[in-house]
């Protein structure tokens, strides 16, 4: 219900292919996917590694060769896996991942942020102890 009710970020652009059904579905013209582009100084949509449109607005754009800050492969439990695409990874070597951290599934993750390579996690359990 969470997610009707405040809507859910959507990927416009992957590995520079533009989604002009996401673009649609996001209720966002090629004007201003133009226009968000080159107020961040991209001016092709090739450059663009991932772009994800925010439920506030924003554009948060990757481009290719950028080292990525952090990705957010799980959230709330459910695996992201256009993000495990974007990192070059697979669900198999994530759920060897949490395993090898003791974990038995991604239920059990609150948030698993991929980093310069390392997987970070925070459980549930965790998250639940600090409030």
């Amino acid at each position: 219900m969470k997610r009707f009710v405040d809507g859910a970020p959507i990927v416009l652009i992957k590995h520079g292919e533009l989604d002009v059904e996401a673009c649609r579905k996001a209720r966002i013209t090629a004007h201003e996917v133009a226009f968000k582009l080159r107020r961040e100084g991209v001016y092709h949509v090739r450059d663009v590694k991932r772009a994800v449109f925010e439920q506030n607005g924003e554009l948060i754009i990757v481009l290719r060769g950028e080292e990525n800050p952090k990705y957010p492969i799980i959230t709330d439990g459910i695996i992201q896996t256009s993000v495990l695409d974007d990192v070059d990874r697979t669900e198999e070597w994530l759920t060897e991942e949490l395993q090898k951290a003791g974990y038995q599934s991604a239920s059990e993750i609150f948030l698993a942020e991929y980093e310069s390579g390392e997987l970070k996690l925070i459980p549930f359990v965790r998250a639940t102890q600090e409030q």
